[in-house]
């Protein structure tokens, strides 16, 4: 019953849980943003239960999230497939109630140390900015091991593991140390 457009991934720390952690799609026919909940089920995913309408309005055409903690909606309204104008449309930015975050972190300027720490983020922007940054240094053997060290923290969240993991992975060939992770249950999988 709709059109689907964009969508995005909310997993940021100033939305409360109901909405955080979702699958987002935007939908031109029914003019929103949808949160989708979804379980695994074996190599993919199902959805658990219907989806639930985030924003509402006019034409939604994509979304985006920042490591602020704001969702950013672009809507098409009072466009054709002919030029109109340059006053078509709107962006709207929503964002969490009381929410503060924090200041970000310049990643350009941070040392490795740092941008390990921040893969700890409850902000999966934030995390993968520092994880970019990551892959773009030269890879140093202290990087490395703190990243291990990481990925290898069973106390630490699993998606700080996993990020961890992922900015080993995708700049170096495997070790022992990586290899030692897939005795890993839990990181098995990724």
């Amino acid at each position: 019953g709709g059109s689907g457009c964009g969508s995005t991934y909310l997993s940021e720390p100033g939305f409360p849980k109901e909405w955080n952690d979702a699958p987002m799609t935007c939908d031109w026919g029914t003019g929103a943003l949808w949160k989708h909940t979804v379980e695994p089920k074996g190599a993919t995913f199902i959805e658990s239960k219907p989806p639930e309408k985030f924003i509402a309005m006019t034409r939604p055409t994509d979304a985006d999230v920042d490591g602020l903690s704001h969702v950013y909606q672009a809507s098409w309204k009072g466009a054709t497939f002919n030029w109109q104008g340059p006053d078509v449309g709107y962006i709207v930015r929503v964002s969490p109630k009381g929410y503060k975050p924090g200041p970000l972190l310049d990643v350009t300027k941070a040392t490795d140390e740092r941008l390990v720490k921040e893969l700890e983020s409850s902000s999966q922007v934030r995390v993968l900015d520092a994880q970019r940054e990551l892959l773009r240094r030269a890879e140093k053997p202290e990087t490395t091991k703190a990243l291990v060290a990481l990925a290898g923290d069973q106390a630490k969240a699993l998606p700080a593991r996993v990020a961890a993991l992922y900015a080993i992975t995708q700049r170096q060939t495997l070790n022992s140390d990586v290899v030692a992770l897939a005795k890993d249950a839990v990181l098995q999988r990724f």
